[in-house]
Protein backbone atom coordinates (compact mmCIF):
# COMPACT_ATOMS: atom_id res chain seq x y z
CA UNK A 1 0.00 0.00 0.00
CA UNK A 2 2.81 2.46 0.79
CA UNK A 3 4.24 2.07 -2.74
CA UNK A 4 0.86 2.93 -4.25
CA UNK A 5 0.64 5.97 -1.97
CA UNK A 6 4.10 7.18 -3.08
CA UNK A 7 3.25 6.61 -6.75
CA UNK A 8 0.12 8.72 -6.37
CA UNK A 9 2.13 11.44 -4.63
CA UNK A 10 4.55 11.42 -7.57
CA UNK A 11 1.63 11.85 -10.00
CA UNK A 12 0.22 14.68 -7.90
CA UNK A 13 3.61 16.40 -7.83
CA UNK A 14 4.04 16.09 -11.61
CA UNK A 15 0.54 17.46 -12.13
CA UNK A 16 1.32 20.45 -9.90
CA UNK A 17 4.30 21.28 -12.15
CA UNK A 18 2.24 21.22 -15.35
CA UNK A 19 1.10 24.80 -14.88
CA UNK A 20 4.69 25.97 -15.09
CA UNK A 21 6.55 28.23 -12.75
CA UNK A 22 5.44 31.62 -11.50
CA UNK A 23 7.82 34.33 -12.60
CA UNK A 24 8.82 37.05 -10.16
CA UNK A 25 10.60 39.97 -11.80
CA UNK A 26 13.48 41.55 -9.89
CA UNK A 27 13.87 44.97 -11.55
CA UNK A 28 16.29 46.09 -8.83
CA UNK A 29 18.84 43.60 -10.19
CA UNK A 30 17.95 43.83 -13.88
CA UNK A 31 20.18 45.49 -16.43
CA UNK A 32 19.18 47.04 -19.77
CA UNK A 33 20.17 43.94 -21.74
CA UNK A 34 19.31 41.32 -19.10
CA UNK A 35 16.22 40.94 -16.92
CA UNK A 36 16.57 39.28 -13.53
CA UNK A 37 13.71 36.93 -12.73
CA UNK A 38 13.04 34.29 -10.11
CA UNK A 39 11.02 31.24 -11.08
CA UNK A 40 8.92 29.56 -8.41
CA UNK A 41 7.30 26.13 -8.53
CA UNK A 42 4.60 24.89 -6.12
CA UNK A 43 5.81 24.57 -2.54
CA UNK A 44 6.98 21.17 -1.35
CA UNK A 45 7.14 19.90 2.22
CA UNK A 46 10.94 19.74 1.95
CA UNK A 47 11.06 23.42 1.00
CA UNK A 48 8.68 24.32 3.81
CA UNK A 49 10.96 22.52 6.26
CA UNK A 50 13.94 24.56 5.02
CA UNK A 51 11.96 27.81 5.32
CA UNK A 52 10.73 27.15 8.84
CA UNK A 53 13.95 25.46 9.95
CA UNK A 54 14.27 23.88 13.35
CA UNK A 55 11.95 26.29 15.08
CA UNK A 56 11.21 24.18 18.13
CA UNK A 57 12.25 27.10 20.33
CA UNK A 58 10.50 29.73 18.20
CA UNK A 59 13.80 31.46 17.49
CA UNK A 60 13.82 31.64 13.70
CA UNK A 61 13.58 35.34 12.85
CA UNK A 62 11.47 36.75 10.04
CA UNK A 63 14.63 37.78 8.20
CA UNK A 64 16.11 34.29 8.48
CA UNK A 65 12.89 32.79 7.15
CA UNK A 66 13.02 35.25 4.25
CA UNK A 67 16.57 34.14 3.44
CA UNK A 68 15.54 30.50 3.81
CA UNK A 69 12.61 31.13 1.44
CA UNK A 70 14.82 32.53 -1.29
CA UNK A 71 17.39 29.75 -0.94
CA UNK A 72 14.76 26.97 -0.86
CA UNK A 73 12.38 28.17 -3.56
CA UNK A 74 14.15 30.46 -6.06
CA UNK A 75 14.84 28.72 -9.35
CA UNK A 76 16.30 29.62 -12.72
CA UNK A 77 14.32 29.55 -15.96
CA UNK A 78 15.37 25.93 -16.55
CA UNK A 79 14.00 24.86 -13.14
CA UNK A 80 17.32 24.46 -11.34
CA UNK A 81 17.75 25.85 -7.84
CA UNK A 82 19.21 29.33 -7.98
CA UNK A 83 21.15 28.91 -4.73
CA UNK A 84 22.90 26.10 -2.91
CA UNK A 85 22.11 25.82 0.78
CA UNK A 86 25.54 26.79 2.02
CA UNK A 87 26.51 29.10 4.89
CA UNK A 88 28.45 31.34 2.46
CA UNK A 89 25.29 31.89 0.37
CA UNK A 90 23.31 32.86 3.46
CA UNK A 91 26.10 35.23 4.50
CA UNK A 92 26.19 36.83 1.05
CA UNK A 93 22.42 37.31 0.95
CA UNK A 94 22.43 38.68 4.49
CA UNK A 95 25.33 41.05 3.76
CA UNK A 96 24.37 42.29 0.31
CA UNK A 97 20.59 42.28 -0.03
CA UNK A 98 18.66 45.32 1.17
CA UNK A 99 16.06 44.25 3.78
CA UNK A 100 13.17 45.73 1.77
CA UNK A 101 14.13 43.63 -1.28
CA UNK A 102 14.61 40.53 0.84
CA UNK A 103 11.17 40.83 2.44
CA UNK A 104 9.47 41.71 -0.88
CA UNK A 105 10.94 38.72 -2.70
CA UNK A 106 10.23 36.28 0.14
CA UNK A 107 6.64 37.54 0.38
CA UNK A 108 6.06 37.21 -3.37
CA UNK A 109 7.69 33.78 -3.47
CA UNK A 110 5.51 32.56 -0.59
CA UNK A 111 2.35 34.15 -1.95
CA UNK A 112 1.03 30.71 -2.94
CA UNK A 113 1.10 29.55 0.68
CA UNK A 114 -2.09 31.43 1.57
CA UNK A 115 -4.07 29.25 -0.80
CA UNK A 116 -2.45 26.07 0.45
CA UNK A 117 -2.49 26.58 4.20
CA UNK A 118 -4.74 29.54 4.91
CA UNK A 119 -3.75 32.92 6.25
CA UNK A 120 -3.03 31.74 9.80
CA UNK A 121 -0.41 29.18 8.71
CA UNK A 122 1.08 31.62 6.21
CA UNK A 123 1.49 34.25 8.91
CA UNK A 124 3.20 31.69 11.16
CA UNK A 125 5.80 31.07 8.45
CA UNK A 126 6.29 34.81 7.83
CA UNK A 127 6.87 35.59 11.54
Amino acid sequence: MSREFIERLEKLHKKSLEGGARIIPVPELSEPDSKMEIYVHPLTTAELQVIVGDDSGGNTSRLQRAINTIIARARTSDGKKMFDRLPIIEEQLRGLMPPALLIRLASEINDDMVGMFGEEATEAVKK
